[in-house]
């Protein structure tokens, strides 16, 4: 699949790899709202920004995969769903997103 919400997500997944921290702060509005795999609702862009920046630090490194993303829109609204593998060198997470 392509188009902008697949380049946005691997561009994400990019970021994460890279630690780039920098990359969600561009890109995330104040008023977001993001819903991690388990149901965590991160409400606003600096509590969103906060919760990644500690996984972006953990050690050991984390590195992410993605593949069989889906998108779409609704309004101004837009969700991506997709398979994911984190990995940390010594264990491997895999789940859906």
């Amino acid at each position: 699949m392509d188009g902008p919400l697949v380049d946005l997500v691997k561009a994400g997944v990019d970021a994460c790899n890279k630690s780039d921290i920098g990359y969600f702060d561009k890109i995330f509005a104040d008023d977001m709202l993001w819903v991690d795999e388990d149901g965590h609702e991160m409400t606003t862009k600096m509590f969103a920004l906060y919760l990644l920046n500690r996984q972006l630090i953990a050690t050991p490194k984390r590195t992410m995969s993605v593949h069989d993303i889906a998108t779409g829109t609704w309004g101004d609204t837009a969700w991506a769903a997709f398979a994911f593998t984190i990995d940390d060198g010594l264990h491997k997470r895999i789940g859906t997103h």
